[in-house]
């Protein structure tokens, strides 16, 4: 044994003195550390490079978190300055926090942010703020954090938290859930700016799930134009929260886990997590709903039934600074009443506008949260329309996603279509610039199975095929499902993006 171990060394040292002549190098520079070229970067190198980008972003290493701000560094973000701090989040403008203080996170998105709010008027200092103004003399300090970043799902949140849980070090956490809290992870762009890309972490990553909203106000923006409306009952229900197909229970229920697991690693710390919705919408109740079925039901402070436009920035729908105020109050009220906070308070409440006291909700529970969920998936059943028509807006709310603002798509298009005819037509565009993207095939999916394609020729400016719905998918919603087998970078005007073709119509 010894005599081979001292020969295998004796020959790795000649073949090393080989290589060595034969490259003119020494052995020290052959057994040194890997070049700067090719070693990981260090984090201070990261971030300053980070700083010289125009954008506020800079990734961050947990891919389930995807991106934070840059560091020691202030942006213009939505008419705001901000500056963000070591971890990447929003910079305290109190200053650093007392080791003795009692610690808040706002946890969640834009809203928890202060999208368009300077620091001092974002919900985590107007937060503090009040409490400082309503604790007793004896009552120990309270310091808010703002653990939030725009665009945050509800993965990248949680699982930020949780990568610096030892850091932040936070007594209590207030979960702010959003509409869009069910959307896949965006990536960052090189110039630091948000961008969208396959999410990795998904059963269907090629095909983008984005919130409904930005293909209605497209869709909207251009209706008006021509002197046209779209009504909700034409747009059709959001396909996202809707619970109605494979793609929607998959993010459900991934979202519910990510909640729960936080809950549970929070919990073992004797830090309680709090829900405070903004407004009434279909993802915080279902994702609660999910929690209750599973013997989780985390203690929730109302809001707002719904926010109107005085409540907002104007030039953007995220809460202004006077609403945000409201927020706070009610936040530091519930968290004090219900015996979250340490010490007393002192003195009344601020008063809350007339206008913004009658829009506070109620919060639903128990089989009442379960009720509504059923009632509300009910409806979504019925409303679905059994076609969508990009150029007139009709079913836009349920496409998942893959649809560009030229109703073009590239890697995939994902769409829910109701009806209960047996079969489907998809009609298809091509590219008029890249003849030689052409010709090309599009497998058609219905609910995870193939029923054909389309082939799709340069020469042919449609190409409309018709389809037989699989026996199983009859009767109920559908999943529809466009693959190309190919694609390339499409450039429109200064903007490139990957694409294959155009959609014209899918319909049942």
């Amino acid at each position: 044994m010894t005599i081979a171990v001292t020969a295998t060394g004796l020959m790795l040292l000649v073949g090393l003195g080989t290589v060595s002549v034969l490259l003119d190098k020494t052995l020290r520079d052959l057994l040194r550390p890997e070049s700067i070229s090719v070693r990981d970067q260090f984090d201070e190198e990261r971030f300053a490079a980070a700083a010289n980008n125009p954008g506020p972003y800079r990734v961050h290493p947990d891919p389930l978190v995807s991106y934070v701000l840059k560091s020691g560094h202030e942006t213009e973000f939505a008419r705001a300055t901000v500056r963000g701090n070591d971890w990447g989040l929003r910079e305290r403008v109190a200053g650093p926090i007392p080791d003795d203080a009692f610690r808040i996170a706002l946890l969640g998105d834009s809203v928890a942010f202060g999208q368009g709010l300077e620091g001092d008027k974002a919900l985590a200092h107007q937060l503090e703020q009040v409490l400082h103004e309503n604790r007793g003399e004896t009552s120990p300090a309270i310091a808010c954090m703002t653990v939030a970043i725009p665009g945050w799902n509800v993965r990248n949140a949680v699982h930020f938290l949780l990568d610096h849980l030892q850091e932040l070090r936070p007594d209590l956490v207030v979960w702010i859930p959003v509409a869009n809290d069910l959307e896949d992870t965006d990536g960052v762009f090189e110039t630091g700016h948000r961008r969208r890309q396959p999410d990795l972490s998904t059963p269907q990553p090629w095909v983008p799930a984005t919130n409904a909203y930005a293909y209605l106000m497209r869709a909207v923006l251009r209706l008006e134009q021509e002197g046209r409306t779209l009504t909700d009952s034409m747009a059709g229900p959001p396909a996202l929260p809707s619970g109605l197909s494979p793609a929607s229970l998959w993010r459900i229920a991934d979202a519910t886990q990510r909640i729960e697991l936080l809950q549970g690693v929070l919990k073992a710390r004797g830090v309680p997590l709090i829900v405070a919705p903004y407004e009434d919408h279909e993802v915080e109740r279902v994702l609660r709903a999910r929690l209750e079925e599973r013997g989780i039901r985390l203690p929730t402070i109302p809001l707002f039934s719904k926010m109107v436009a005085d409540d907002t920035l104007g030039f953007d729908p995220h809460p202004n600074a006077e609403t945000t105020r409201t927020v706070a109050v009610w936040l530091a009220q519930e968290l004090s009443q219900r015996g979250f906070l340490p010490g007393e308070t002192s003195s009344p409440w601020p008063a809350i506008p007339p206008q913004q006291q009658e829009r506070r909700t109620t919060v639903l529970e128990g089989p009442a949260l379960a009720e509504w969920v059923a009632s509300s998936t009910a409806d979504a059943r019925a409303a679905l329309r059994p076609r969508i028509v990009p150029e007139t807006g009709e079913g836009i709310r349920q496409i998942y996603g893959g649809l560009h603002p030229n109703n073009t798509f590239g890697h995939g298009l994902l769409v829910l279509l109701g009806g209960t005819r047996e079969s489907l037509r998809v009609a298809l565009a091509p590219l008029e610039d890249r003849p030689d993207l052409y010709p090309l095939e599009v497998e058609v999916k219905v609910d995870g199975m193939v029923v054909g394609e389309c082939r799709l020729e340069h020469s042919q400016p449609e190409t409309t095929k018709e389809f037989a719905i699989p026996k199983s998918s009859t009767g109920s919603p559908i999943e529809v499902q466009l693959w190309p087998k190919r694609w390339v970078a499409h450039r429109v005007g200064k903007t490139t993006r990957v694409a294959s073709c155009r959609l014209l119509t899918v319909e049942r």
